[in-house]
């Protein structure tokens, strides 16, 4: 008897053993599925015929000037994308990017693969594609929730990610490219970190990832940099449990408070951005604070300034003046919020495809289409499902329902916070066309609806089947 209970957990451990691994190697073939269906449709969007892109709006030059590619003729301009470029000397801009780091490799393939004589984008549109693919592959890898629900969620994602409002970037020098590919390894980071699921090792490979992700988002753009708060919050909740030495605990808090600093005088202080910080000031000056004020040369006294000399205001002092006159910024994101999910019509094809200038491309752009017909163009419809969201998630990481739960609780709210920064920001110091910079906000408010809806059914669908399930007592006859 004893030698057959022994066979029989011996049996009861080895089918466990077995379903785990089948279970490990079907969630691998998911994820690779998904990365690779992901790289299918952004090959179809951007090197199918016709090519699609982003027109240039006089801004290709921060990224292609530094590693010697000449920007476009000036004729292209926001009318229609520009397939090929003519080197040059590489010239240094005060300009920030993490976006030069896939610049720089495009170049070198361009050379080695492509062509001496001319820049083809498609050569940093590749690069995009492959790094996306692997960023979406991460995420998929990270993405630890049961079976089903799981292809249901990275279906969705297929819509939320690969939107061509999206990937249409990827044929271009905007630094938007390098914001939602750094985004996506930050969410893919932060669901590798789930402390519950990794050990010492892991989690510092895991939290040195997270890092460099999170800095390579920070600085995609000037307006990203508000991003490292929330972002350090995350961190700050996430190991807060995890370490038990008090000393370690607040030295690591220490360290990354001080770096996060840091990136603020580098990206604010320091003339890393010189090339956009005066201009944005007074295009917000010019075209938001002037059309909309009853005494213009008194909102300029406010901010040390006049009519005839408004060279000396800053950033500090828009923000001084913004929260001065809260009605008035109230007033400013209600209009930032009606154009918050519409598109600026850059052209999407060149010239030679005779669609037009300004024409845009129809692969793959459902959601967006979507949220433009549908979405209320309101800034209660904003403000309050990025409030329900960052509710729900620290409901479930409160809760702790499930380690998963808990920690995609953690994330969602986190979520949460980084797009209404990035409204925020966008809205206060982004005058000029809104709408394509509020681009990462777009992304980042589509990522917190879908995990919140992923969180909601993980609590709904269990009541409603142990619902369905109970049996029914029939009534007695006697």
């Amino acid at each position: 008897m004893r030698a057959k209970s022994e066979n029989e957990r011996l049996v009861v451990v080895t089918s466990s053993t077995t379903s785990e691994a089948e279970r490990s190697a079907g969630g691998k073939a998911i994820n690779i599925f998904f990365a690779a269906i992901a790289a299918a449709i952004m090959g179809v969007q951007l090197f199918g015929q016709p090519v699609v892109g982003v027109a240039d709006n006089t801004d290709f030059y921060r990224m292609s000037v530094p590693v010697g590619v000449c920007p476009v003729a000036y004729s292209n301009a926001f009318r229609y994308m520009t397939l090929r470029f003519a080197f040059g000397p590489a010239q240094k801009v005060e300009y920030l990017s993490s976006e030069l780091l896939f610049c720089q490799a495009a170049h070198s393939i361009n050379r080695t693969f492509v062509s001496q004589t001319f820049f083809d984008i498609r050569s940093l549109g590749l690069i995009h594609t492959v790094v996306y693919s692997l960023a979406l592959l991460a995420f998929a890898c990270g993405l630890q929730i049961p079976g089903v629900p799981k292809l249901i969620f990275l279906f969705a994602c297929f819509f939320l990610l690969l939107d061509v409002r999206i990937t249409a970037y990827f044929n271009s020098f905007y630094s938007e490219s390098a914001s939602v590919i750094f985004l996506v390894f930050t969410v893919a980071a932060m669901l590798f970190v789930q402390p519950q699921r990794s050990t010492w090792f892991q989690s510092g490979v895991g939290w040195a990832a997270f890092l460099i992700c999170a800095f390579g988002l920070a600085f995609s753009k000037t307006q990203h940099l508000i991003l490292l708060l929330p972002l350090w919050g995350f961190g700050v909740c996430s190991i807060w449990k995890k370490i038990s030495a008090a000393s370690i605990r607040w030295g690591w808090i220490l360290a990354t408070a001080l770096l996060m600093m840091g990136s603020f005088y580098e990206g604010l202080v320091s003339r890393a951005y010189a090339a956009t910080k005066g201009t944005n000031v007074q295009i917000v000056l010019r075209d938001e604070i002037k059309p909309h004020s009853a005494d213009y040369a008194a909102d300029l006294l406010e901010m040390h300034a006049t009519p005839d000399d408004t060279s000396r205001v800053n950033l500090a002092h828009i923000t001084l003046f913004w929260a001065k006159h809260p009605i008035r910024f109230y007033e400013l994101l209600e209009r930032r919020a009606a154009k918050a999910f519409a598109h600026f019509p850059y052209g999407n094809y060149t010239r030679a495809d005779a669609h037009g200038p300004m024409a845009q491309s129809a692969k793959f752009n459902v959601l967006w289409q979507f949220k433009t017909h549908y979405y209320p163009k309101r800034l209660w419809f904003i403000m309050g499902l990025l409030t329900g969201g960052l509710l729900i998630g620290a409901w479930c990481h409160v809760q702790r329902i499930t380690p998963w739960q808990a920690h995609v609780g953690l994330i969602t709210a986190t979520l949460a916070v980084m797009a209404a920064c990035a409204f925020l920001v966008a809205a206060a110091f982004e005058a000029n066309g809104p709408e394509k910079h509020l681009f990462l906000f777009n992304v980042i408010f589509d990522l917190v609806t879908a995990f919140s809806v992923l969180l909601i059914s993980a609590r709904v669908v269990p009541w409603i089947m142990q619902a369905a399930l109970r049996p029914r007592h029939e009534p007695s006859n006697e």
